[in-house]
């Protein structure tokens, strides 16, 4: 009695003293959110200390500022955090139990840095979490069977590009709020998708490429209404594509490419008005049988079909218009296609759409198919022209022989070769005028594979074009050589439309020369743009490159490249990435040029042997110029330097001493990991506006220029982070 008698006091005082807290907080409310302010920066300089950010993000010098005003942090109105995006800050360590003790946190993004260990559980404490990005980290092991646990709100995860392995829990099917679910590029074990991922009837995009996915595509993916977007590539499907995806309503990007579906493309799913929103179908690289849908043209929005490497078979579709095919890229090579290419697709940018197609012709040899030829013929006309034939024949014999005799007498006097020209585009140009144009007060540059010309036919408002003339050889070997990379160019740019490619609009043949035409990009390259100042011989001044320019010019340059890389089949490998082949029009809009180097890749991916080391000193990969490897992420290695010239204004070789421009970059960068950059980055575009973008892309450029292929992100990946 005696100790329940002397407890009740000191019950009683504390009591007191919760109910005057209380009190105290319910007549200043105000002071309290300004205490529970002050406690979620406290957390926030706690994170810093624990990831080591103190030297590039660097919030504690600036502790004097509002919280919400720090790079990566967002708040409410009233000053709670509600999003913390911490991306290419090279966290290195696994995230803390702190993370969740902003009650209010909504976003998270982690994306694009070195987080180990396995699927972080302390998430599961973030109750009001909605996004959460953890893609392009170092997670390793299976996802946590009670991943459901999650936010019930969450609405957006992104798992991509980790190492997690084993299989994907059901328990995930259970976040019912989820609108967006990447898991791309994991090694998971070989697994089924499980047909319960037909309950996310809120998503609208699900990419779940590269992730060793086998067996057939469940029917119940088709209750996903919503989707707008369905990755299922790179993987092992079998089995035919279900019925109820041709009429998903809302379906704008199908990509089912390289996998083993079999099975015909419905003859009437472009009848279907609930699949108009479509723009881009990639069924590539299948076993997909039957005709290619004659309606496939009336889909207004489609502005990509990709159906090559299958077993399609029968003609063409032919309702097709010069209109509607205007705006469409397509590939329908690699199949049994048969018949007459209609005429609307008889031009330049669908050179490359209908190769090893056996069965197909053309007129007037269009795409190196052979011509077609009536077969209704009588026996009459059959007949008529055999004797037709042996008296022309006979006839030009005789004449053959009068013309050799003359044309051996001339044969000194003869003041040309013969020049043949082939246009991709419609062109009027005469060729002898651009042959006589081939001069020394032309020329404006000059490399290992030719000369370029700047030539202006006609008046001074004429257009003017570009002429490379591919170098002359006398050695039987060494012209073997040259007409290679004569004809990897040709192929490659006869076949290329894309508007950060520079454009080639014909080319001229003889016996003896090469003559590339292309598109005249007037404000040069961007390497004069970037190092001017370094050529003392240069008599014009130039003005110089802001950052936004900058960064303009490396997203176009990125697009360009992204497009070589996934958006051809099979892919293509630039091989001489610089500065310098980065052409500018006069908006400065970029585009990749010179593809003298470049070559199809045999398989996507696959590191493929090259005879010789080619490329630029300062832009070729470690593995190039050892192993002879290469795949494209040898383009991937230069873009970085490219990057880091930017960002520097260092040439590519200017690392000093023995070091090119990566090497020094990294050197900086492990020195000095704050990567304040104020000896780094370029005097003339340090703007403290641009400095968060100015280094988040020197970051990338050095990730792009790791020494191991596989560490460096791809050109998608680029493009996504420059764009974002």
């Amino acid at each position: 009695m005696t100790a329940v008698a002397n407890s009740n006091p000191v019950r009683g005082s504390i009591l007191h003293k919760l109910s005057l807290v209380l009190l105290i907080c319910l007549l200043l409310g105000y002071n309290c959110e300004a205490m529970g302010r002050k406690a979620e920066k406290a957390a926030l300089l706690s994170l810093e200390r624990y990831w080591g950010l103190q030297t590039t993000i660097n919030w504690s010098s600036i502790i004097d500022r509002s919280h919400c005003k720090w790079d990566g942090v967002t708040c409410t109105q009233e000053g709670f955090v509600t999003g913390i995006s911490l991306r290419f800050y090279n966290l290195a360590k696994p995230i803390p139990l702190e993370i969740c003790s902003f009650k209010n946190i909504t976003n998270i993004d982690l994306s694009s840095n070195k987080i180990p260990g396995s699927f972080p559980t302390v998430l599961f404490s973030c109750s009001s979490l909605e996004f959460l990005d953890l893609s392009y980290n170092s997670f390793v092991g299976s996802l946590p069977l009670n991943i459901h646990l999650l936010s019930k709100t969450i609405a957006h995860l992104n798992l991509e590009s980790n190492s997690l392995s084993s299989s994907i829990p059901s328990s995930i099917c259970q976040l019912s709020s989820l609108q967006v679910l990447k898991l791309s590029f994991n090694p998971f074990d070989s697994h089924r998708i499980d047909p319960q991922f037909g309950n996310l009837t809120n998503l609208e995009e699900l990419s779940m490429g590269n992730m060793n996915i086998v067996g057939e595509i469940p029917d119940t993916i088709t209750k996903l209404t919503r989707l707008r977007t369905l990755d299922l590539s790179c993987n092992t499907l079998n089995g035919t594509i279900p019925t109820g995806i041709w009429s998903m309503q809302n379906l704008e990007f199908l990509d089912l490419h390289s996998n083993s579906l079999s099975g015909r493309i419905p003859d009437d799913f472009c009848k279907l008005k609930n699949l108009s929103q479509l723009r881009t179908l990639d069924l590539s690289s299948n076993t997909l049988k039957g005709t290619i849908p004659s309606g496939i043209w009336r889909m207004q929005n489609l502005s990509l079909i990709l159906l090559n490497g299958n077993l399609l078979s029968g003609p063409l579709p032919e309702n097709v218009t010069q209109l509607q095919l205007a705006s469409i890229f397509l590939d329908f090579s690699s199949n049994q296609l048969t018949g007459k290419i209609p005429s609307p697709f008889e031009m330049s940018r669908f050179g490359s759409s209908f190769r090893a197609n056996p069965g197909l012709c053309s007129s007037n040899h269009f795409g190196n198919l052979p011509p077609c030829t009536k077969f209704r013929l009588t026996i009459f006309v059959i007949i008529l022209m055999v004797f037709g034939s042996a008296i022309f024949i006979c006839t030009g014999l005789i004449g053959l022989t009068k013309i050799k005799a003359f044309s051996s007498k001339e044969k000194d006097d003869a003041p040309s070769p013969q020049w043949k020209l082939t246009a991709f585009h419609a062109i009027d140009y005469d060729i002898q005028d651009i042959v006589c144009s081939l001069i020394d007060a032309n020329l404006v540059g000059s490399g290992g594979s030719g000369k370029v010309y700047k030539i202006c036919l006609g008046d001074e408002n004429s257009e003017l074009i570009a002429v490379k003339q591919i170098w002359s050889s006398n050695g039987v070997q060494e012209h073997d050589v040259l007409e290679k990379q004569f004809q990897a160019e040709i192929e490659i740019l006869g076949s290329i439309r894309h508007a950060n490619i520079v454009k080639l609009l014909g080319y001229i043949s003889s016996s003896e020369s090469k003559l590339l035409i292309y598109e005249y990009m007037e404000n040069g390259s961007l390497y004069e743009w970037l190092h001017q100042k370094d050529e003392p011989t240069t008599s014009t001044s130039r003005q110089l490159l802001n950052w936004p320019t900058r960064m303009s010019i490396a997203i176009d340059a990125a697009r360009g490249l992204c497009y070589m890389h996934h958006g051809c089949s099979p892919a293509i490998a630039h091989r001489d990435v610089k500065s310098s082949n980065i052409l500018l029009d006069p908006e400065f809009k970029a585009k990749v040029a010179d593809f003298g180097l470049a070559r199809a890749l045999l398989k996507a991916g696959e590191p493929e042997s090259v005879s010789a080391v080619v490329g630029s000193f300062g832009y070729i990969a470690p593995e190039f110029g050892s192993s002879r490897k290469m795949n494209e992420k040898v383009d991937v290695y230069s873009f970085g330097v490219v990057l880091l010239e930017l960002v520097t204004g260092r040439c590519a070789n200017g690392g000093g001493g023995y070091e090119n421009l990566a090497q020094w970059a990294w050197r900086q960068f492990h020195q000095d990991e704050s990567i304040h950059l104020t000896n780094v980055i370029d005097a003339d575009i340090r703007d403290p506006a641009y400095s968060r973008e100015v280094q988040l892309v020197f970051k990338l450029g050095l990730i792009c220029t790791g020494t191991n292929p596989s560490s460096r992100p791809s050109m998608k990946q680029v493009l996504q982070v420059l764009q974002r």
